[in-house]
């Protein structure tokens, strides 16, 4: 990130001399793109078929991600309940051993996350095998979502461009395309808002509704609070310049408000359909009712509560005390919103990084000097300015409104390929080489992957994901009964299970104390118990020992 600047320097270097060396060469290339990309369907698919590819290829450097994250444990659960051809599963028996981070466990036994993400990692499980191939689905129907989305504001071949470059910046590497935490689908559901919108400004036709009203339900079924923000804002976009045509300012937009309004409620009835198969109440949402189960609605209100709720486990109880409850009092405090500054700034930076990040600098010369791009910026600034009031964030918060982003800053260069300095054509010359950057980039980022620096719970995922694939090796079905250390990491969670516990080959169970541990092993009896015990500076696992015998000889984790 250090050299990016040294870059761009020598990226405009050459325009100092006219004309800039090798321009001839990157207008027949430019030409060729253009050309294609006058066929904006072809655009689209071939954007889709070149994110996929390239991911898939890139598998022997940058594998399918292995899950390290409780939220990721839980979309996988939702996916394996979709793909088992159920919305949520009944309450088990022995539920208090399977209690973990983001899963409900009563009225049903489910994700408390909105399903879109699911719905994709259910689709790959379900046509492909595994849930990776949903990840990788998302991230190509992102990158085609995209080049639609800046078609609608841009010429074809800037288009085309944005998508390919979506493609480089977030299909290789990045967690969207390797992790399990989503991040693509919500932002799919903005690029069809954010497209709609620009079509709705030239000129309001029903297929732009429905599409619009599609990319609504998409972000409500992922990230609802950004969603409709970023929602609102289009929709103020869209009044203004609606007050603004003469001389009847709603007639154009008429044509479009019906299969918007129609398409957005059949969508909020799928949403609220799920929600009575999850919690039993169609306006009961399972995130919210996971949230007053396990933390008194803490993380909802962010109101400090003496009341401990009742049978949680421990580790729960001290993931909330030791780390979710003081960043949270800390962040919804104003000298916290000001301290934590810097790291949004950082978060948003990582979506800009590299293409992007000179844009940022030359935007106020451009909404100064271009009338086109300031709707764009203006919207930029109202996206980033409402996300102030998320409590914390991280990119995938952003999603949303990515396709907005691509919007501006693909404007901003549009605009920056004429600038001119003294009648050398600097701009032209930035702009040209700034594909080269972006390329550099993604393959030093392919490159230097293998040797990441990885997170203890990222470690501890990766054995528990060995341990795992060795019992499944083995024959018969087994159970694992976790106990954890005082000092054990908290965000390295180890109890999460398929939605089909009984027939699982592994089942995870949490040790909660030799009584309630009877009534498991019994309801388990055909199983080859074993025990894992997790520690700060040792992961211990063996089998059981038969009640009134000595343990058995540690085997360590491998």
């Amino acid at each position: 990130m250090d050299l990016l600047p040294l870059f761009h320097v020598a990226a405009a270097l050459p325009g100092l001399k006219n004309p800039m060396r090798g321009g001839k060469a990157l207008r027949h290339v430019e030409w060729f793109l253009g050309r294609r990309a006058r066929h904006r369907l072809f655009a689209v698919v071939f954007t889709f078929l070149f994110a996929l590819t390239l991911r898939v290829s890139l598998l022997p450097l940058v594998p399918a991600g292995i899950p390290a994250i409780h939220d990721e444990y839980s979309y996988l659960l939702q996916a394996d309940t979709f793909a088992s051809g159920h919305l949520a599963m009944p309450t088990h028996p022995l539920w208090e051993h399977f209690q973990t981070f983001h899963v409900l466990q009563h009225p049903t036994y489910a994700s408390k996350f909105f399903p879109g993400q699911g719905a994709f990692l259910a689709l790959g499980q379900r046509l492909l095998g595994h849930p990776w191939w949903g990840v990788a689905l998302s991230v190509a129907a992102m990158c085609a979502a995209m080049v639609w989305c800046l078609q609608g504001f841009l010429p074809p071949g800037w288009a085309f461009f944005g998508g390919m470059v979506t493609a480089l910046q977030f299909g290789a590497t990045h967690y969207w395309a390797t992790s399990y935490w989503g991040g693509a689908v919500a932002a799919i559901g903005g690029c069809l808002a954010v497209g709609a919108t620009g079509r709705l400004l030239a000129a309001p036709t029903l297929a732009s509704g429905i599409v619009f009203g599609i990319g609504a339900t998409l972000l409500a079924a992922t990230r609802p609070y950004e969603g409709a923000i970023l929602g609102a804002i289009l929709l103020c976009w869209l009044a203004v310049a609606a007050w603004r045509r003469q001389p009847q300012p709603r007639l154009p937009l008429r044509r479009a408000a019906l299969p918007l309004a129609l398409t957005v409620a059949a969508g909020a009835g799928a949403l609220l359909y799920y929600n009575h198969a999850v919690t039993g109440d169609a306006f009961s949402i399972p995130y919210v009712v996971y949230s007053k189960q396990y933390d008194q609605g803490f993380w909802l209100t962010t109101k400090a509560t003496d009341a401990v709720p009742e049978g949680i486990p421990r580790e729960m109880l001290r993931y909330h005390t030791e780390w979710g409850t003081p960043a949270l009092l800390r962040e919804s405090t104003l000298a916290g919103r000001i301290a934590g500054l810097p790291y949004r700034g950082r978060v948003f930076a990582s979506l800009l990084f590299p293409l992007f990040f000179l844009a940022v600098f030359v935007a106020p010369v451009a909404y100064c000097a271009n009338r086109r791009v300031r709707a764009p910026l203006l919207a930029t600034a109202a996206v980033l300015a409402a996300s102030l009031s998320f409590l914390w964030t991280a990119p995938h918060y952003f999603a949303p409104a990515l396709g907005l982003f691509a919007v501006a800053w693909l404007g901003i260069y549009r605009w920056l390929r004429t600038v001119k300095i003294f009648g050398c054509p600097v701009g032209l010359s930035l702009v040209r080489l700034l594909p080269l950057v972006l390329v550099f980039f993604t393959v030093k980022g392919v490159m230097d992957y293998p040797r990441r620096a990885t997170s203890d719970n990222q470690r501890q995922g990766e054995i528990r994901r060995q341990i795992e694939d060795k019992l499944e090796a083995l024959p018969g079905n087994h159970l694992v009964v976790v106990t954890y250390a005082p000092d054990s990491n908290v965000h390295a969670e180890w109890v999460y299970n398929r939605a089909d516990i009984d027939h699982a080959r592994v089942v995870w169970a949490r040790d909660l104390g030799p009584e309630k541990d009877k009534a498991l092993f019994a309801y388990f009896k055909d199983r080859d118990r074993f025990c894992a015990h997790i520690s700060a500076r040792n992961i211990d696992f063996r089998a059981c020992p038969e009640p009134g015998k000595d343990a058995a000889t540690p085997q360590p984790a491998p």
